[in-house]
């Protein structure tokens, strides 16, 4: 699965990570719009309550798997030196995910259907105080892990220590990623030829780095 992920086309991280999410959004709302009236309503909250869900929540995990995939295996092709913090990369990745469990349940909430969100009672100011922090934690996990994805991809590319300002580019390629995927994912592909072309190996290399304490 890493190597797949790693050696994939561009356009098939395209489709696994927006195409078949969108369609699934779009395709349930081409039927709710096809209802009769009195079941619009109804069929809404499924697709808040539901559908939604599902969408974010494969979103998150295929683009959280892409990213920790680039960011672990690249650091083969990078010098002992300089390869990065593996474990603090791990611990930031997947508070996203977190954040976008809680979000759920406040949506169920919301929707009359609670399962781990505080009672709102639907206030505004509420919902925002609790929703608050996690959000600015997940959006520096998010940036944490961007950057880490981009500094990995640039050290491996030029082998030698970079600086942020030689990292730019590629961190906003990977923060705009529906454009950035068509420019990122061929440079990956490159850089990947020059690891050693045994998967056993690269597959038993993966599991040596969640022991390995690099740093910065």
């Amino acid at each position: 699965m890493f190597i797949h992920l790693t050696k994939a086309k561009h356009w098939q991280i395209f489709f696994i990570l927006f195409v078949i999410p969108c369609s699934i959004h779009f395709l349930s709302f081409r039927f709710l719009v096809g209802s009769p009236p009195f079941l619009n309503r109804q069929m809404l909250d499924y697709h808040i309550t539901y559908i939604s869900p599902f969408v974010v929540l494969y979103f998150l995990s295929s683009l959280i798997l892409w990213f920790r995939t680039v960011g672990i295996l690249l650091q083969r092709s990078i010098p002992i030196e300089l390869r990065l913090n593996i474990k603090r990369f791990q611990f930031f990745i997947f508070i996203p995910i977190v954040y976008g469990l809680y979000l759920e349940g406040v949506l169920f909430q919301l929707t009359g259907i609670s399962f781990f969100a505080p009672s709102f009672e639907h206030h505004p100011i509420k919902i925002f105080l609790y929703i608050l922090p996690f959000h600015l934690c997940a959006l520096y996990g998010i940036l944490h892990t961007i950057f880490f994805v981009a500094k990995t991809i640039k050290t491996a590319e030029l082998q030698r220590q970079v600086y942020f300002k030689e990292c730019i580019i590629t961190f906003f390629l990977l923060y705009f990623l529906p454009i950035g995927i068509w420019f990122i994912q061929p440079k990956i592909n490159r850089i990947i030829h020059i690891l050693p072309s045994s998967s056993q190996a690269i597959n038993h290399n993966l599991l040596l780095l969640d022991d390995d304490n690099f740093e910065v």
